[in-house]
């Protein structure tokens, strides 16, 4: 009526350092990017995880002579520091079970961009807490606080002249001017099988049915609105606001996306998968950033289009327009997904697939008409694709 357990325990080793190269395509341009990767996985003897990376990338961009640049090389730099806590440090929750099983995480880098017609750099610090409950099904990621500033130092005179000058697209002129965005977001997601190993062997000959399910909050801008408020500090001559002489950004961002996973036998099932999301801009800022706004069109999303080639709405590209795909990103998010999946003995995986969805603009912006939502017209703006694929498993 006994049982004897032998408990075998060997250390992990502590370091770990990484070197890659990797080929890179950005809309046709080729690039190789590499990297260094070092990892200590207890700097202060309390597992305690610091993490440095180093980058470089180079591309080469086509037609770049033929518009005028006087080189085709683009180069980028970059450096990326990391330092997670195995625990939530915050005096309100230290205590509690879920904090002691958590994480904070403290990261910041900053990137060196030199492109034919501009150069940038990028500078980001973020603050990150993360832990689960209720056995690891429901997960909650805090971003406390996240900071990116944008520095544009240069823009090619030539570019700004043909170009900037001349265009009436707010959102083309934003991407080339110094941005400073601080966000604050909270995360929550729901998974109905726990993210174990073992528990992942088991549901695929076990359980029937798995979903998952998440929504998202994001603010931007409230503390250097309340700063600049407090201090009574005046707004430039376009009417905003500033920190360190750069507008900051202010909006709301809600995302929400849930998925469900039907086994129909051994080896079929059915996957069905949501989403939707809005963006508003508020107080400082009459546009959503462009690395916020949102895009349809690729292989997570409407996959009958390429990525960033739909919408918002009933617009469409216009190819004599320079940088027109800054026009297809929107406020507003609509999707919808079902895939029939087969599944063999080997490594191949077959799935035929029904995509719909599309993104519009929450307003009637010049430069993208026909893009501003309206609800009656909702069903007549989805687009639709339909498609067979087929994957390699190589686990």
């Amino acid at each position: 009526g006994s049982l004897i357990a032998n408990i075998s325990v060997s250390p992990a080793k502590p370091y770990y350092i990484q070197w890659g190269i990797d080929n890179t395509n950005t809309a046709g341009d080729l690039g190789v990017e590499t990297y260094v990767t070092y990892q200590d996985k207890n700097i202060f003897k309390g597992s305690e995880i610091w993490r440095i990376r180093l980058g470089g990338a180079y591309e080469m961009v086509r037609g770049a002579i033929e518009k005028g640049f006087d080189t085709k090389n683009f180069f980028e730099f970059s450096v990326n520091t990391s330092l997670a806590f195995p625990r939530v440090l915050s005096p309100i929750f230290n205590d509690s079970y879920a904090a002691k099983k958590g994480k904070t995480v403290f990261s910041t880098g900053f990137v060196w961009q030199n492109r034919p017609e501009f150069k940038k750099r990028y500078l980001t610090f973020d603050w990150k807490y993360m832990w689960a409950t209720r056995r690891n099904r429901f997960s909650h990621t805090l971003d406390l606080y996240n900071i990116t500033y944008t520095i544009v130092p240069w823009v090619l005179p030539e570019f700004q002249t043909k170009y900037l000058d001349v265009s009436t697209n707010a959102l083309l002129k934003q991407n080339y001017t110094s941005q400073f965005i601080t966000r604050t977001s909270y995360t929550f997601t729901y998974s109905s099988s726990s993210a174990t190993a073992s528990s992942l062997m088991k549901a695929k000959k076990t359980v029937k049915s798995s979903s998952n399910f998440s929504f998202m909050i994001d603010m931007s801008g409230t503390l250097p609105s309340a700063l600049v408020r407090l201090f009574d500090s005046p707004k430039n001559n376009d009417g905003y606001y500033e920190i360190m002489g750069v507008p900051f950004s202010q909006y709301a961002r809600f995302d929400i996306d849930y998925s469900r996973t039907f086994r129909l036998g051994i080896h079929q099932s059915l996957a069905l998968h949501a989403g939707a999301g809005i963006a508003s801009p508020y107080g400082n800022s009459d546009q959503i950033p462009y690395e916020r706004r949102y895009f349809a069109g690729g292989p997570n999303s409407v996959r009958g289009w390429s990525t960033r080639e739909l919408g918002p709405g009933r617009y469409v590209r216009n190819d004599s327009i320079a940088a027109d795909f800054f026009n297809q990103t929107g406020d507003v998010k609509l999707i919808a997904q079902a895939e029939l999946r087969f599944h063999t003995e080997g490594i191949f995986e077959y799935a035929i697939f029904v995509d719909a969805g599309n993104i519009w603009t929450i307003k009637d912006y010049d430069n993208q008409p026909g893009g501003k939502i309206v609800l009656n017209e909702l069903v007549n703006d989805l687009a639709t694709s339909v498609g067979a694929g087929v994957r390699l498993d190589l686990s």
